[in-house]
C-alpha cells in the first residue's frame, strides 16, 4: 500500500520528524564543527584558541630545550661512531700493512736463496711457501709481476730469463712491492732498477 505524500507530513508533525529527516548534509557538518569547537555570539570559535584547548597544546607541545638536547645528544653520538668506525679503519690498515711487510721481507730472504749458487731444496720450498702466503695478502698487481718473474726464471723453463730481462723482471717486482707499501719519495718506474746479491761475492748474480 502506497502512504501518500500528504499523509506522511501529518505523522511527522503528530510524531516529530526524526533527524535524518529534518537534518540536511550541511546542517550534520554544521553540527560536528560545533560538537567540537564552541560559538560565541554565533560565532564558531576554534578550540585551539580557547583556554583549554591553549592549555591541552602547551602540554602536548615539545619544549625547545629538549629539542635541543636531543639535536645535540644524537650529533655526540653520530661523532662518536664516526670516530670510533675512523680509528679501527686505521688500525686495520695499519696492522695490514705490518703483516705486508713482514710477508715481503720473506720473500726478499727466499729470493736470496734461490740466486745461482745458492740453490737448495729447502729454499725452493720456502720460495714456494711465501709465494702462496702472498696470494692471500698482496694486492693483484704485485702477485702478477711475481707470478711473471717466477715462471720466466724457473729453472725447468728452457728460455730462462737471464741478464736484462731478469733485472727488468725483478725490478717490475720490486716497485709494485714499494708501491704497495707506500713507500716515500715515490719510485720513479722509468729509472727504478734492482739486481740481487750473492752472499760474500759482492756482485749480482740472476737465479
Amino acid at each position: 500500500m502506497k502512504v501518500k505524500k500528504p499523509l506522511l507530513l501529518s505523522l511527522f508533525k503528530a510524531i516529530g520528524r526524526p533527524k535524518w529527516a529534518m537534518e540536511s548534509p550541511s546542517c550534520a557538518l554544521d553540527r560536528q564543527i560545533r560538537r567540537h569547537h564552541p560559538v560565541v555570539g554565533g560565532v564558531v570559535v576554534p578550540f585551539s584558541t580557547t583556554p583549554i584547548g591553549r592549555g591541552f597544546l602547551c602540554h602536548t607541545k615539545m619544549p625547545s630545550e629538549i629539542i635541543t638536547a636531543l639535536i645535540a645528544s644524537g650529533s655526540a653520538i653520530t661523532l662518536a661512531c664516526a670516530s670510533y668506525w675512523f680509528t679501527k679503519k686505521r688500525e686495520r690498515e695499519s696492522q695490514l700493512r705490518k703483516e705486508k711487510l713482514e710477508h715481503y721481507k720473506e720473500l726478499a730472504i727466499c729470493l736470496s736463496g734461490i740466486i745461482h749458487g745458492e740453490s737448495t731444496p729447502d729454499s725452493q720450498r720456502a720460495y714456494s711457501l711465501i709465494r702462496n702466503k702472498l696470494n692471500l695478502i698482496a694486492p693483484y698487481s704485485v702477485i702478477k709481476v711475481l707470478r711473471s718473474y717466477s715462471e720466466a726464471t724457473n729453472i725447468r723453463n728452457p728460455n730462462r730469463a737471464t741478464g736484462e730481462l731478469h733485472d727488468k723482471l725483478l725490478s717490475n717486482l720490486f716497485y709494485e712491492i714499494r708501491k704497495d707499501l707506500g713507500m716515500r719519495p715515490k719510485d720513479d718506474p722509468t729509472i727504478f732498477k734492482i739486481g740481487l746479491w750473492a752472499s760474500g761475492q759482492g756482485q749480482r748474480n740472476e737465479p
